[in-house]
């Protein structure tokens, strides 16, 4: 597993902040994908 992370600038005033994961496989299944990130959700 490969995790990168860096402060790209600050938010521009009105700017949507928001949080992107980019993840790469193959054969990965979208719906078990969603169903676990949910299950971390507190």
């Amino acid at each position: 597993m490969l995790i990168d992370g860096d402060f790209d600038r600050p938010w521009h005033d009105g700017e949507r902040r928001r949080t992107e994961f980019v993840i790469i496989g193959r054969a990965l299944e979208p719906d078990a994908l969603r169903a676990g990130f949910a299950a971390c959700v507190a």
